[in-house]
């Protein structure tokens, strides 16, 4: 059976301090394989929520509780394996990937609710943490990479490829978001020392790394 699982950016918040910091990061393991008995198309994806069901197949076809559905402009010969979904009262963005089990990318969709148009459909790279939702906002790691997009317009506000600096040798994988003021920092708990965490610190509004700590 293929690893088939979809997270739902659904994002909790525990405040450390008065000083407007928190740690966000987004629940795992909502989105699951269907059980074997429902006759839904297998390897379908679903997600039991307050409002009800969710489901997503491979082909991406994407059906809300309603029972509205939106399929997906997949590439042709490549499946969706992966996704996260978030919603807003008049768009719904859907963050997955497009696969052939070998290789693929990511992509972030916006849909408009009330019509169930595409508004935008913009190459993210990939996810391996979060997305993570902040005013309008969206945050994303993968590997070596942390970027912050606009979800109005699906554009980077600020992207950075690689944050080791040049320190190649270095293995690292972002997976934790604090929000300190102004700046943001990105932990990877992974880390190559049992010390410390590697973290990376970015002003929030302009993106430039402001510390590394490895």
């Amino acid at each position: 059976m293929k690893r088939l699982i979809i997270f739902m950016s659904l994002l909790y918040a525990c405040s450390l301090n008065a000083q407007n910091k928190s740690i966000l990061k987004s629940k795992d393991n909502i989105f699951r394989l269907r059980p074997i008995n429902p006759a839904l198309p297998i390897d379908t994806l679903i997600h039991e929520s307050n409002n009800g069901v969710f489901k997503i197949t491979p082909s991406g076809l994407l059906t809300f509780p309603s029972g509205i559905s939106y399929q997906l402009k997949i590439e042709k010969n490549l499946i969706v394996e992966q996704a996260s979904i978030y919603q807003t009262k008049g768009f719904t963005y859907v963050f997955h990937d497009e696969t052939n089990l070998m290789e693929g990318g990511f992509w972030l969709v916006k849909i408009d609710n009330s019509n169930m148009q595409q508004i935008y459909k913009e190459y993210i790279v990939s996810v391996s943490s979060g997305p993570i939702i902040k005013d309008n906002y969206t945050y994303i790691t993968f590997s070596t990479h942390a970027k912050k997009i606009d979800l109005e317009t699906g554009k980077n506000v600020w992207y950075h490829q690689d944050v080791r600096n040049g320190n190649v040798d270095i293995k690292i994988d972002l997976d934790t978001i604090i929000f300190d003021n102004s700046v943001v920092k990105f932990i990877s708990r992974k880390s190559h020392s049992i010390l410390q965490n590697d973290t990376i610190v970015i002003d929030d509004k302009i993106g430039k790394i402001i510390k590394t700590s490895f």
